[in-house]
């Protein structure tokens, strides 16, 4: 293979790589304003910090692997229905951010969390709806009791602390 082909073969990675350091400048950029800490809590903006250094580090042993890597190959471009699954994970994500404030976390996250036990993970509904509503319970006890990070309150105002 000569170095040319090598290079073009690594494209769609290369592209990949660069995209995710613009995920990683846009955490850190668009949360300058926001402080670490808060109320001697974690603040608004150590959480996407912390997520931009790990994507960070991810992201160098990405690249390692792709031009260190001597098992290159080509890749395949997916077809559309094998899209639906990821697409359908990017849009749960979506609906979170859009509802995190208006239907607050408790709620945000317990119609996220059934919504992906049931329709995307295919679990029963009785499972699906349990599981929600404990991811959904756990999260509350721990920024609320544990933490002591203020949610967004939403419709369960009445169970957070203040």
């Amino acid at each position: 293979m000569t170095q040319g082909k090598d290079a073009q073969g690594r494209t769609p990675q290369i592209v990949t790589g660069l995209l995710i350091w613009i995920v990683v400048a846009g955490l850190i950029g668009f949360t300058r304003g926001l402080p670490y800490i808060q109320e001697g809590a974690p603040g608004p903006r150590f959480m996407p910090v912390v997520l931009a250094v790990a994507l960070g580090i991810l992201n160098v042993l990405y690249f390692a692997d792709v031009f260190f890597s001597k098992r290159a190959k080509p890749l395949v471009m997916p077809r559309l229905p094998e899209l639906a699954g990821p697409a359908a994970y990017i849009l749960l994500g979506l609906f979170m951010i859009f509802f995190w404030e208006r239907l607050g976390v408790v709620a945000t996250v317990l119609v996220a969390s059934f919504i992906e036990l049931k329709f995307l993970e295919r679990y029963p509904w009785k499972k699906s709806i349990l599981v929600g509503a404990l991811i959904s319970f756990t999260t509350w006890m721990v920024f609320q009791f544990i933490l002591g990070v203020p949610l967004p309150a939403g419709i369960f105002a009445w169970l957070l602390v203040r």
